[in-house]
C-alpha cells in the first residue's frame, strides 16, 4: 500500500471508458478518481508518460489527456488501423504507437507531431519496448518477426524471424536481457549472444510479464494463477492463485531501496478485479505474496498501467531587498527545471571610489548642457578633418607619362 501512496491505477476497458483508481489508506481500499468515455470501440493500449496520459483504440484514434487538468487535450489520427500498443520514453518526451497499419510512429510529445515513421513489418505491430538507454527499441509483430531498431539513426538494425507471432516483448531494468512472449511459454534473450537462455512455461496465451530483477521474472498466462520463475536456475520458483479468471495485466512496483526485499504486485484479471499483493523475498528461493486490496472496476479490463504524476513546483518570487543569509533562491519551472537564480547575501554594493578631499560631482542641468555642447563640438571637429581629408583624396593627380623603351 505504502508503495503505491502517490500512484495512480489507470484501466483500458472492452466498454471503450478509460477509468482511473487512487489508492484510499483510510478504507484500504481503491477510490476511483477519473473516468472517460475516450473511445467508439475497446481500448487496446494506455501509456503514461509526465503529465499527459494516451490511450488508442479500435477506432484508430489516439486521445490524450492532461491528467493534472484531469480532462481532454486532444486525439490524434495519424494511424490507418487499430492502435496495437503505446509506450513513453524518457519521462514523457517522445510517444511510440504501433497499429495494424503495419507503422511505428514517434511522436514528440507538447507538440504531438510525427517525428519518424519506421517501417519494416508486414503485419500488425502488437508491442514495442524501448531500450533504458533510449538508443535501442524492439518491437514484435504478427508477422513473427522480432526487429531491433537503432533509434539514433531511425533505422532497423537486425530483423529476426521467429516460429510464431509473438504477444508482447519486455526489457531487463538494465537491458542485458529481454522477454518475448508466446503461446504457452515467454523466452528470455541474452542480448550479448541474441539466445533463449530460458524459457518460462505459461498456461494458454501469455498476457503478461514484468521483471522482478535481472534473474527473475513473474509471468501470467491464460489461467489464474501467477508464476515467479529463476532465469539462471531456468526453473519456476512460486506459483499463486491471485484470481479466479484469467490474469490480464501485471504491474511490478519495486521497493524504495535497491536491497528492499519487498515489492508491490498490481494484477488484473478480465473480469475486472483489480488487486494488489505486498510481495516479500525472505531468501532467494521463497516468495510469500499477501493481498491487500481487491476491487471491482465492473468492466472487463484489457491493459493497465500504474503512474505518478509529476508535482507542480510553485515559482519562487525573488526578493526586492537582499536577506541576511546567504542563500540562492531558485526559480523554477512548470517542469521542475530551474530558469533562473539570484543570489541572497548581507553584502552592500560598494560605492564608485572617490579621491581624497573631493565629493562626488551632482549631475546638474547646467553641467548636462556644457556637456552636451562639448560633445557637439567634437563631433563638429571630427567632420571637418574627415572632409578635408577626403578632399585630398578625391584631388586628380598628375601622372608621368612613360618613357618609350630604347631599341
Amino acid at each position: 500500500m505504502e508503495l503505491l501512496r502517490d500512484r495512480e491505477i489507470l484501466l483500458g476497458c472492452y466498454e471503450e471508458f478509460v477509468l482511473g483508481f487512487s489508492v484510499d489508506e483510510n478504507s484500504r481500499g481503491l477510490v476511483a478518481n477519473f473516468s472517460n468515455h475516450a473511445h467508439a470501440g475497446s481500448v487496446k493500449a494506455l501509456a503514461a508518460g509526465g503529465k499527459y496520459l494516451v490511450s488508442g483504440g479500435s477506432d484508430e484514434n489516439v486521445k490524450i489527456f492532461n491528467l493534472r487538468k484531469r480532462d481532454e487535450h486532444g486525439t490524434l489520427q495519424h494511424h490507418d488501423g487499430t492502435i496495437s500498443c503505446a509506450v513513453f520514453h524518457e519521462n514523457g518526451k517522445y510517444l511510440f504507437t504501433g497499429s495494424e497499419d503495419h507503422k511505428i510512429c514517434i511522436l514528440k510529445a507538447n507538440t504531438w507531431s510525427v517525428e519518424k515513421t519506421l517501417l519494416k513489418h508486414q503485419g500488425t505491430v502488437t508491442d514495442i519496448s524501448v531500450h533504458p538507454s533510449g538508443k535501442l527499441a524492439l518491437s514484435v509483430g504478427q508477422d513473427q518477426k522480432l526487429i531491433t531498431w537503432n533509434l539514433i539513426k531511425g533505422r532497423s538494425a537486425y530483423v529476426t524471424n521467429v516460429k510464431e507471432a509473438a504477444d508482447f516483448v519486455r526489457w531487463s531494468p538494465s537491458g542485458k536481457f529481454y522477454a518475448v512472449g508466446f503461446y504457452q511459454h515467454v523466452d528470455v534473450y541474452d542480448v550479448g549472444t541474441a539466445s533463449v537462455i530460458y524459457a518460462a512455461p505459461v498456461k494458454g496465451r501469455a498476457n503478461a510479464v514484468v521483471f522482478l530483477d535481472e534473474d527473475t521474472i513473474i509471468a501470467a498466462g491464460d489461467g489464474p494463477n501467477v508464476g515467479v520463475h529463476s532465469i539462471s536456475r531456468q526453473r519456476l520458483l512460486h506459483e499463486f492463485a491471485a484470481h479466479e479468471r484469467r490474469v490480464r495485466c501485471l504491474h511490478l512496483e519495486p521497493g524504495q531501496y535497491d536491497d528492499d526485499k519487498e515489492f508491490a504486485l498490481v494484477t488484473a484479471s478480465n473480469d475486472g478485479l483489480i488487486k494488489i499483493w505486498r510481495g516479500s523475498r525472505p531468501s532467494p528461493d521463497h516468495f510469500k505474496f499477501d493481498m491487500d486490496v481487491s476491487h471491482d472496476a465492473k468492466c472487463r479490463i484489457t491493459c493497465l498501467v500504474v503512474h505518478k504524476t509529476p508535482e507542480i513546483k510553485e515559482p519562487t518570487k525573488l526578493m526586492a531587498s537582499p536577506p541576511a543569509n546567504g542563500e540562492v533562491i531558485t526559480v523554477p519551472d512548470d517542469e521542475g527545471e530551474n530558469v533562473g537564480s539570484a543570489k541572497k547575501g548581507n553584502k552592500k554594493r560598494k560605492k564608485p571610489p572617490t579621491k581624497k578631499g573631493l565629493k562626488p560631482k551632482q549631475s546638474t542641468v547646467v553641467e548636462i548642457e556644457a556637456a552636451a555642447e562639448n560633445l557637439e563640438d567634437k563631433v563638429m571637429a571630427k567632420r571637418v578633418r574627415l572632409s578635408e581629408k577626403a578632399k585630398k583624396v578625391l584631388e586628380p593627380r598628375t601622372l608621368r607619362q612613360r618613357q618609350p623603351k630604347k631599341m
